[in-house]
């Protein structure tokens, strides 16, 4: 069975005033409702038949309409009733009237709906014709004008004085006064408000202003008043629109503004310079006709300027530093007296600087820092080194450089310390009594580690709060690699030792060597490298054991390529050291000082 679950009635009305035209109010109902079957709501095309009735049950219907293929979505329909069959205006005569809807061809759903108070609008119609058929006797209608022959007509006023009395603002597109209205002549009022138009009063002076033909002057001293009567200079204009003064060069079209609204003064000129003077964000404000364009005084900066085509600007006098520079292509970017430093430069361009200076002449610099009280200084681009850093105070480094979170010598890259050389040092440190380097954490070399001496320095594990303990490094000729353990014979008096699996790849594994020592009561024992060389059999007495040490070569890719010579000539082509040189002077009985220069910490014996 189907339910019409609710509906709703909407109408559209028009209201007209008695002198309108005589459209009628349109007789249509806007209806919506929901209608449900025994599966839910219904979904499709329906053809919906309307019916009004003049009670809720029984009678015959005043007024019927179909409406067919009415599209049902999720139960929900919406149609405008009158649209075939138009309402009577008689129908909603009384105020009970009654609804019902049939589906297709099944019977009217019930119960009918009453329909509530907004149809009886439509009897709004009626009035429309009610002051065109019985209009008042004082008015006159002809066609589209209305009029009376006599009395006053008040707008907003019960006791109109005027023949049109309007209590508040007439608004029109223009007014006409019958009499006394010529060409050049104002409307003026009297001292009781009755408007009447009169001629302007004729040019003409006093006693202090002349006026011939378009000039006019003043034959004694005093002030000029535009838009004010009290001036206070010469010239003195105010104004409450755009401008107070307006100058204008006729041949050139040069023109120029005082106190306009944006700023105190605005000078164009033809060629497409312009100039401002106390603008809203700048004392002073100028362009050229290439874009170029700078102020003074601005809200921030005491001086600003930004070149036209490039974007390149820079700044003096900003919050955080004296000098700015902007480079718009590269991103590059520097300033000059800032907040925690003197000079800062940024480059983003690979091969750039980011602060470049360049000197000459002996013993010059390109840069050079120094602090006052301590006298310590740095030198960039030296006649004798790249960068020289030098610290009076012992306790404290000659150069010192930040990356990230490191701190080394020279920062660079991703590495607090960064050297190069092709034929010299990369990087160079020396010491007269502390250490030339000092390295707290890992250390890694790609290359090869030479050294006078070496040894590893530790806490005594005996008193470690109160001495050290040093261990010489082994040195040999070879590269030696050492590999020791122990092995339990079985019954037969033989073992056998696995070396690790890199060792035939690391060492020459052919050439190496194996010591055995018996442990416990001296007896023979021997080995012998079995196929292959990753391991050996060791024999000696049954159930016994044997400490062994096994040295070999390395000779990995690494080492092939890396490895030096036992003995080398001192010359010109060793990097080490050149001929008549010494690597340790003072081992040889020389003074440190007359082999050290102590500005670059080299050392030569001659």
């Amino acid at each position: 069975m189907l339910k019409l679950r609710y509906f709703s009635l909407l109408f559209v009305v028009t209201l007209a005033v008695a002198w309108a035209c005589m459209a009628g109010v349109p007789r249509l109902i806007n209806y919506q409702g929901t209608i449900t079957g025994s599966g839910g709501p219904l979904d499709g095309t329906y053809d919906l038949t309307f019916y009004v009735y003049a009670d809720s049950t029984g009678g015959s219907p005043l007024w019927t309409e179909l409406h067919d293929n009415v599209p049902v979505t999720y139960g929900l329909f919406n149609v405008i009733l009158g649209r075939y069959v138009s309402i009577p205006d008689p129908l909603f005569e009384i105020d009970e009237r009654w609804i019902a809807v049939k589906v297709d061809a099944d019977p009217e759903m019930e119960p009918r709906m009453r329909i509530t108070a907004v149809p009886w609008t439509m009897r709004a119609a009626l009035a429309e014709s009610s002051l065109v058929s019985a209009p008042d006797g004082d008015w006159t209608f002809a066609g589209g004008d209305i009029y009376r022959p006599a009395g006053n007509v008040g707008i907003g006023v019960s006791m109109p004085a005027q023949m049109l009395d309007v209590a508040g603002t007439a608004q029109m597109t223009g007014f006409k006064m019958p009499t006394g209205a010529v060409n050049g002549y104002v409307l003026t009022a009297d001292a009781v408000g009755a408007g009447s138009w009169q001629a302007l009063p004729p040019p003409g002076s006093d006693s202090d202003w002349i006026i011939t033909g378009p000039n006019m002057y003043s034959g004694v001293a005093g002030n000029v008043g535009v838009g004010t009567s009290s001036p206070t200079a010469k010239l003195t204009a105010t104004t409450a629109g755009n401008n107070a003064v307006l100058g204008t060069h006729t041949p050139s079209g040069n023109y120029g503004y005082l106190g306009t609204t944006d700023y105190g003064a605005y000078g164009y000129h033809n060629s497409g310079n312009e100039g401002r003077l106390g603008e809203v964000n700048a004392g002073v404000w100028g362009r050229n006709n290439a874009g170029h364009f700078g102020y003074l005084g601005g809200p921030s900066l005491g001086a600003y300027g930004r070149h036209g085509t490039s974007q390149n600007y820079g700044q003096l006098g900003a919050t955080l530093y004296g000098v700015y520079g902007y480079h718009q292509t590269s991103g590059c970017y520097g300033y000059i007296g800032g907040d925690t430093c003197g000079v800062y430069g940024y480059s983003n361009v690979a091969a750039r600087a980011g602060v470049y200076g360049q000197g000459g002449g002996i013993n010059g610099y390109g840069v050079r820092g120094q602090h006052n009280a301590s006298g310590n200084f740095g030198l960039i681009g030296h006649s004798s080194a790249g960068v020289m850093g030098r610290c009076y105070d012992a306790g404290h480094s000659g150069v010192i450089g930040y990356y990230g979170s490191n701190i080394g010598s020279l920062g660079k890259g991703s590495s607090g310390v960064d050297g190069w050389s092709v034929a010299g040092y990369g990087v160079h440190g020396g010491s007269t009594s502390g250490y030339a380097g000092y390295f707290d954490g890992d250390v890694h070399i790609t290359g090869t580690l030479s050294k006078a001496h070496g040894s590893f320095l530790i806490d005594h594990p005996l008193d470690p709060e109160n001495k050290v303990l040093r261990h010489m490094f082994v040195e040999s000729p070879e590269n030696l690699c050492i590999y020791r353990g122990k092995i339990a014979l079985d019954a037969a008096g033989e073992g056998t030792v696995e070396l690790p699996s890199y060792f035939k790849a690391l060492t020459k594994e052919e050439e190496a060597t194996v010591t055995l020592t018996p442990i416990g009561r001296p007896f023979v024992a021997g080995y012998e490298w079995r196929p292959g060389f990753a391991s050996f059999t060791v024999y000696g007495e049954p159930g016994r054991e044997v400490s062994w040490v096994a040295y070999a070569d390395r000779d990995d890719p690494v080492a092939r390529m890396l490895t030096k010579p036992v003995e080398e000539d001192k010359g010109p082509d060793n990097k080490v050291c050149n001929r008549g040189e010494l690597l340790n002077p003072e081992a040889y009985g020389y003074p440190e000082s007359s082999g050290r220069d102590y500005r670059f910490g080299e050392r030569r014996i001659r």
